[in-house]
């Protein structure tokens, strides 16, 4: 009975010991979770969302693959320092996951501008370590925020620098707003390729003892294909424009507006291609910005002025509409090749024969002369207003076909007197058309060089606002010289004096010249020549007769657009040497 006794106290000892032994290691062992006895779960649950949908009531409620979800969490024993979500799409039997997304919940960091959303990108040794970092950080460590304030901004990783050290592979990265509205908001965008798709939303809190809740809170819903986007030209540009490679500040390119008709949502993207869909790489990136600038350099079928543009629209929910075409016509000019060959047009707008003018021919043989002394032998071509040119008939400049051939053109309109108004001679007149062509032969790169008759106003149709745009003089008020004074200009900005040739048209005879235009430059527009009075006639001696407008120089292989030089009298009855060395600076102005 004894040694019964005995055995069974030996017994309750045995246990008792081995009871305490693993209490003792319960007590002091993490639990299979790996969290530490003593701490309590966080608990997680979503706000807004009611319980699981099923397809029916999904499509009864209608249907956007969109969601604004909202979350909370708990923690009995603490506090929850960040939250982390993933949603799986279900589309043809598979199933695709986003991954674990960590969103410290945390916005503002110690009352700094420092205001924004941080993720944790990887997997960090410590999710509360990053927190209290952010949470800690001191105002004036200014050097710190910077660096922060730019990862989040880039979108590049920042590691945290513990007090212990730095540990690269806990990063932190900013939130795309769209995305993530707040720690417990997000705005999702699911994948809805098929007619019905099913999704998956999880997400669970994180105390500060790096416990996570081992129960997601979760839902499931479904949606469905969204309505594609049905786009639209809004506005194209004309037929046959002129169109370079690349944009310059005058020629900036074809535009094209365009819109969209979506019935789910007014947010949409805009892509286009010109000539060929096949070609992913050629495709415009995708932009909200309804409009699209076409330059030649997006054409495709280069040997052709027909051309196809292709536009698609994307709603916000990455639904992709039909491709919607339209053709168009364009020109690219000869002279936008930077192989192309400089080459000159003499357009010669004096007269052939009779009084009140020099011979056309003179002036001809004259400035035929002056570019085979400029080395140009062989580089231009004359053109005569006053000679008929089937089917323009006579007084008619040559066509933008033409125009676009030469690099640069030399205009011609010189005699000393101004011109009739009145008859055939007031043909020569730069009207409207003409001035069209030009300005327009300016916009693709040409440059423009003029020899002037006296009286420009009288010339020159709506002289104002050709002045304006074209010359860089400035249009009103302008004063005439009727006197018989004039006998040539002081040069500047590298330009010679130039004298009259007195065996041409003396001073003081009764066909000197006269009614030479004062010339005030306007803008950008630079004074080259000022005028010399033999008597020195108050209000213009040294006033400004000539002026050079020269645009910003272009970045290769963008073409400068819109040089011009601008003499207010007419060369012709200069000294030859003069004109010469008047012209060499004048084409080395104009990059010719």
């Amino acid at each position: 009975m004894e040694q019964q006794r005995l055995a069974f106290h030996a017994s309750g000892v045995v246990a008792f010991v081995v009871c305490s032994i693993i209490s003792l290691a319960i007590w002091n062992c993490r639990d299979p979770m790996g969290v530490p006895r003593g701490n309590t779960f966080p608990e997680t649950r979503l706000a807004n969302v009611p319980a699981d949908d099923t397809l029916a009531i999904y499509i009864r409620l209608g249907s956007i693959p969109e969601q604004t979800l909202f979350w909370v969490g708990d923690d009995p024993d603490g506090y929850v320092i960040a939250y982390r979500y993933r949603w799986t799409d279900f589309y043809q039997g598979q199933a695709v996951s986003t991954g674990w997304t960590t969103i410290l919940n945390i916005t503002n960091l110690a009352g700094t501008i420092l205001d924004t959303l941080i993720l944790v990108r990887g997997n960090p040794s410590s999710v509360f370590r990053i927190y209290s970092f952010f949470a800690t950080l001191d105002p004036n460590d200014l050097v710190t925020r910077e660096r922060i304030r730019d990862s989040l901004s880039t979108g590049r990783a920042f590691a945290v620098p513990y007090f212990d050290g730095v540990v690269p592979g806990d990063s932190v990265v900013g939130a795309n707003p769209v995305t993530t509205a707040a720690p417990t908001k997000g705005i999702f965008i699911f994948y809805s390729p098929s007619d019905s798709n099913m999704h998956r939303f999880e997400v669970a809190s994180i105390d500060n003892k790096d416990a996570e809740d081992p129960k997601p809170a979760r839902t499931h819903f479904w949606t469905l294909r969204s309505p594609a986007p049905s786009v639209f030209f809004a506005t194209v540009p004309l037929n046959g424009q002129w169109v370079l490679r690349y944009p310059t500040e005058t020629n900036p390119g074809l535009t094209f507006t365009f819109g969209a008709l979506d019935p789910s949502t007014d947010q949409r993207d805009y892509s286009w291609v010109i000539d060929d869909t096949l070609d992913a790489t050629r495709w415009s990136p995708w932009s909200p910005q309804a409009f699209g600038v076409v330059t030649a350099i997006h054409f495709q079928q280069t040997g052709s002025d027909t051309h196809t543009i292709f536009l698609r629209a994307r709603n916000r929910w990455g639904v992709i509409g039909s491709i919607l075409p339209r053709k168009f016509t364009a020109a690219v000019p000869p002279i936008d090749d930077p192989n192309w060959p400089k080459r000159t047009l003499i357009i010669n707008n004096c007269k052939v024969l009779g009084t009140g003018g020099v011979d056309s021919n003179l002036v001809k043989q004259f400035y035929t002369e002056v570019m085979d002394s400029l080395g140009r032998t062989g580089m231009f071509d004359i053109w005569t207003v006053a000679t008929p040119h089937p089917p323009l008939g006579s007084y008619a400049i040559p066509q933008r076909e033409v125009l676009s051939r030469y690099t640069s053109i030399l205009f011609l309109f010189e005699q000393p007197l101004p011109i009739p108004t009145l008859g055939t001679d007031a043909l020569r007149r730069i009207d409207a058309t003409k001035q069209a062509l030009l300005k327009e032969y300016l916009r693709i790169g040409g440059k423009l060089i003029y020899s002037g008759t006296p009286s420009v106003s009288v010339a020159i149709s709506n002289y104002t606002a050709w002045a304006d745009t074209i010359f860089h003089v400035a249009p009103l008020p302008f004063q005439q010289n009727t006197q018989l004074d004039f006998v040539g200009a002081k040069g500047s900005l590298g330009y010679p004096n130039v004298r009259l040739d007195s065996m041409k048209i003396p001073a003081d005879s009764g066909i000197a010249i006269r009614n030479i235009a004062v010339s005030y430059p306007r803008g950008f527009g630079q004074v080259i020549f000022l005028f010399d009075s033999k008597r020195d006639s108050a209000g213009f001696e040294n006033a400004p007769i000539g002026i050079r407008h020269l645009a910003p120089a272009a970045i290769p292989p963008a073409r400068q657009t819109y040089s011009v030089v601008y003499f207010g009298f007419p060369l012709y009855y200069a000294m030859k040497g003069d004109v010469i060395q008047s012209m060499r600076k004048a084409f080395q102005d104009v990059f010719e």
